[in-house]
């Protein structure tokens, strides 16, 4: 019995619905205050007019209703319970009005102005503002009926000024209750607000995403440290501006924004963005969109550069290791012919050999052996560019600092045998830069292709190289070779660099020079071109890493 006792004086609580225990809560207190109210004004009535008492039947009937009113409340109908107390209340007062004959100056109707409270406070304002007009037609049509002379005259024991005391001191009561209650309520529900603010204030601050909160504008209200830190603007100047503002533009035009109307019939939603950091950089980011209760547009910035890079470097590699392969392919078939064909001459010649030798023919018999030595002098050629090639980017001098003119002579006085036995000249501009670079493998590269350039010169009468810079690219300096020989026809821009690709089959060489030059200046983080007309002679083009020259 007591437990019962006891859960019907707490409030109930409703699980899911906070706003329903919180409006159940003020019901629960105002019921309370109305079962109270009955003992307090019999008590009252007792104590200041003991002959006045005829009318306390029908305030206790009071309490039945009231109970009812409880009950229908912890079923869960609250709004029920709360429109039945303020239209049943509203009705007792204004009957009691009209059976105690007295209207207006009867002490009922001192209960309106609790009537238009406590309807505001379970309903809503618009409610209330109903009960006011309510009261004031009510009360206007009380004083006509009166002055009318239509009351009948009492049905209940007349009221004496102690009766009228009793119900202004009840209702008056009431009243500081209630309004104590609710005073108790929203002081208890701010500094609930206070403690959700600082944690949502100390989540939004230290997310590790960044966070950006937008009116119904896209002007931005709050912007969290994560999104100042990986964009490098500070929190003011976000404030007012539109989140469009620090999109970059292309983006934008490549994927134009939603519109808020959009958004919110999206509900939520997830797109990649590039960012204009307040350096000008780039930022990548995932960018979710959702609605805030209250309205307003939460934007939640996660960083994705590090990823883009990683995707980036994969796909590089992927690219990377279909070129290896496709190289590896015509590696495999390359080697396989060209190292064939010494091979089939040796065999060939070694069956010649022993006829020569049985017949005695001296003559024949040296030029075989000189067929053997030349098909065996060009495998080990081979098989020793083959090994260079390999060895670039495992085995790698200590990277310095090299004067290119230096490098150039060095190159020069190498190739001076080949260069003057062809009439060729090489001239260097001055002003060359300083490169930084593994000084032997770069040395090959020029060495490739200067032999390449006086091998090509064809008929040219005044054979001529010329070394010097176009410029820079990316911190790079560009190196020009040009020389006046035969030239490359376009469509061969790019197969001469592949390994074992010789355009003129009959030509000295191997094949493996430029794609020997080329993977070296790849290792170097440059790259290499031609730029060549056929007939009009070529200019070969690198990139090396310019740095400042050491005096």
């Amino acid at each position: 019995m007591l437990s019962v006792l006891r859960n019907w004086l707490n409030h109930p609580v409703f699980a899911v619905a906070e706003n329903k225990t919180r409006a159940a809560r003020t019901l629960h207190i105002i019921l309370m205050i109305c079962l109270i109210g009955v003992p307090i004004y019999s008590v009252l009535l007792l104590l200041v007019a003991p002959g006045e008492t005829q009318n306390l039947p029908f305030v206790f009937l009071t309490v039945p209703i009231t109970l009812g009113l409880l009950y229908i409340m912890r079923r869960g109908f609250v709004y029920l319970a709360s429109v039945l107390l303020v239209s049943l209340a509203w009705l007792n007062l204004t009957v009691a009005a009209v059976m105690e004959g007295s209207g207006v100056s009867g002490a009922s109707l001192q209960g309106y102005i609790l009537i238009v409270i406590v309807a505001g406070l379970l309903i809503g304002w618009g409610t209330s503002f109903a009960f006011a007009g309510l009261n004031m037609l009510s009360g206007i049509a009380l004083i006509h009926i009166k002055n009318a002379g239509l009351f009948l005259g009492p049905t209940v024991a007349p009221q004496t000024d102690y009766t009228i005391w009793a119900a202004h001191a009840v209702f008056s009561l009431s009243a500081a209750f209630v309004l104590g209650a609710v005073l108790e309520i929203i002081n208890k529900a701010t500094h609930q607000a206070k403690i959700s603010e600082s944690y949502f204030r100390m989540l939004f601050e230290e997310a590790p995403d960044g966070i950006l909160i937008v009116d119904e504008n896209n002007r931005i209200l709050m912007a969290n440290t994560a999104v100042v830190h990986v964009t490098g603007y500070s929190p003011e100047e976000f404030i007012g501006r539109s989140a469009i503002e620090f999109v970059d533009p292309i983006d934008l035009a490549a994927h134009p924004p939603m519109s808020i109307e959009e958004l919110k019939a999206a509900g939520s939603l997830k797109r990649e963005r590039i960012l204009v950091r307040k350096d000008g950089s780039r930022l990548d980011v995932v960018v979710s969109s959702k609605f805030m209760p209250d309205g307003h547009l939460q934007y939640m910035i996660q960083d994705i550069s590090e990823r883009k890079s990683m995707e980036q470097e994969r796909e590089r590699l992927i690219k990377e290791l279909e070129s290896k392969n496709g190289e590896l392919e015509q590696f495999t078939y390359t080697v396989s012919h060209d190292l064939k064909a010494p091979i089939i001459t040796i065999k060939g010649f070694l069956g010649f050999l022993g006829k020569d030798a049985l017949s005695g023919n001296v003559k024949r018999l040296g030029a075989d052996i000189q067929r053997i030595s030349d098909a065996a002098d060009r495998m080990y050629k081979l098989l020793n560019d083959l090994l260079e090639l390999s060895r670039i980017g495992r085995l790698m001098n200590q990277p310095t600092t090299i004067k290119l003119p230096e490098l150039f002579h060095d190159t020069r006085r190498l190739l001076q045998g080949r260069l003057q036995e062809r009439g060729v000249c090489v001239r260097v501009e001055d002003g060359l830069p300083c490169v930084y670079g593994d000084r032997q493998r770069l040395l090959q590269v020029i060495q490739n292709l200067l032999d390449n350039s006086a091998k090509f010169m064809g008929t040219q009468v005044r054979p001529c190289i010329e070394i010097g810079l176009r410029g820079y690219e990316n911190s790079k300096a560009v190196i020009y070779v040009r020389d006046n020989g035969i030239g490359i026809a376009p469509e061969y821009h790019e197969r001469i660099f592949g390994l074992f690709n010789r355009l003129d089959p009959k030509s000295e060489g191997t094949g493996v020079g430029l794609a020997l030059v080329k993977r070296i200046v790849d290792f170097h983080g440059g790259r290499i071109w031609v730029e060549s007309e056929l007939g009009k002679g070529s200019t070969f083009l690198f990139t090396l890493p310019h740095v400042d020259c050491l005096n």
